[in-house]
């Protein structure tokens, strides 16, 4: 197939009972105790404001990042599957890149919790090869900012996104061999004719994708270098 899709937040917030700025007031409020105040309507970069929210958190010594993370994992185990999610089974695209943390799409679209990582590098905290997918079906999700059940993958800080911004570059612009140790990944363009799709960003070099639920806020660093990378090749 030539479409893939990329699921933004937006149809979770269709959701009863859930959003994702009730999901950092909670944050805030829980492991903050209200010394630092959240406004939905603030204008600091969600990033920059999770970092303000880590330095202050982090001046407590019982309390590491990794418990924001699983808060915020925990937190997200409470969405509940909405008619739009439904809607996705029915969608004829084989591939779903997501920005969530969630397991909405592989409820959906797989029925059946027995999903796991088919991708061929065990990444522990960024996201380059992540795809959930089962035995019998050529459905897969790919989620580029990490998933839920691993914490630390968890995109949230400049200084994650800066990280995850350059292991990216690095896998389009040059032959990765040593970092992955027995798995060879060759530069974005010789890798464009092979079969297999193993690195989400090759799909915008490769397929058609239907944006679906998400702003593209400009703290999406790593999607709009990738856009412009993109732009600047065909120049």
């Amino acid at each position: 197939m030539d479409n893939v899709i990329l699921l933004g937040n937006g149809l979770n917030r269709l959701s009863e009972g859930y959003s994702w700025e009730s999901l950092l007031a909670k944050l805030v409020e829980k492991l903050c105790y209200n010394k630092i105040s959240y406004d939905a309507a603030h204008q600091t970069p969600f990033p920059l404001f999770y970092e303000e929210i880590l330095s202050d958190i982090l001046s407590d010594e019982l309390i590491t990042e990794k418990h924001v993370k699983q808060f915020i994992s925990d937190e997200i185990g409470n969405i509940q599957l909405n008619e739009c999610h439904g809607l996705l089974s029915k969608v004829r695209v084989n591939d779903f890149l997501t920005t969530n943390y969630d397991y909405m799409i592989e409820k959906v679209i797989f029925n059946d919790d027995s999903y796991y990582n088919i991708g061929p590098v065990e990444e522990n905290k960024y996201s380059v090869f992540r795809r959930i997918s089962m035995s019998g079906t050529h459905k897969s999700v790919w989620h580029i900012h990490g998933e839920a059940r691993k914490y630390n993958t968890i995109t949230l800080g400049y200084d994650h996104y800066a990280g995850y911004l350059q292991t990216l570059r690095e896998s389009a612009t040059t032959d990765i061999g040593e970092k992955y140790k027995d798995f060879k990944l060759n530069k974005l363009w010789d890798r464009l004719t092979e079969t297999e799709v193993v690195a989400w960003i090759d799909f915008f070099f490769r397929k058609n994708v239907h944006i679906v639920g998400l702003s593209l806020d400009f703290s999406e660093i790593d999607l709009w270098w990738l856009l412009v990378y993109r732009a600047r090749s065909q120049l």
